[in-house]
């Protein structure tokens, strides 16, 4: 018998490949199926990518959506393994420019919730389960 396999948890997918410059420069270019993040900051995050907008009681919105995005993008690298979990504080404060950024009205609130309790989204022993069906 065939079956699916598949993860829960997403509210996003998205629609086109997003490129944008953080303040995280790994060692060496890490390329994965839903993006890459190269020695230089350039990130690019690819088409199909999912991710479940800000965490905890938050609202989701136009503003806030890029800093989820890329937020979620660079702790799913860090679940993975292929970015190190000691730019999880930076990953944060990218979240925090990009809030800024966009005109975000709660950026210092939100900014404290995810460096405060955010932590979580980027151990390893987090990784969405992979469910199958039937």
């Amino acid at each position: 018998m065939n079956q699916i396999k598949y993860q829960k948890g997403y509210k996003y997918r998205l629609y086109e490949n997003y490129k944008c410059k953080l303040g995280i420069y790994p060692k060496e270019k890490i390329v994965c199926q839903f993006g890459s993040l190269d020695e230089n900051g350039n990130c690019e995050i690819y088409a199909g990518f999912m991710w479940d907008g800000c965490s905890g009681p938050t609202i989701d919105s136009k503003k806030n959506m890029r800093a989820g995005l890329v937020h979620d993008f660079l702790c799913y690298l860090m679940r993975q393994r292929l970015l190190d979990r000691s730019w999880h504080p930076n990953a944060d404060k990218v979240f925090f420019i990009i809030l800024k950024e966009d005109n975000f009205y709660a950026s210092s609130p939100y900014y404290w919730a995810v460096s405060s309790f955010g932590g979580f989204a980027s151990d390893p022993k987090n990784k969405r389960e992979v469910l199958t069906a039937p």
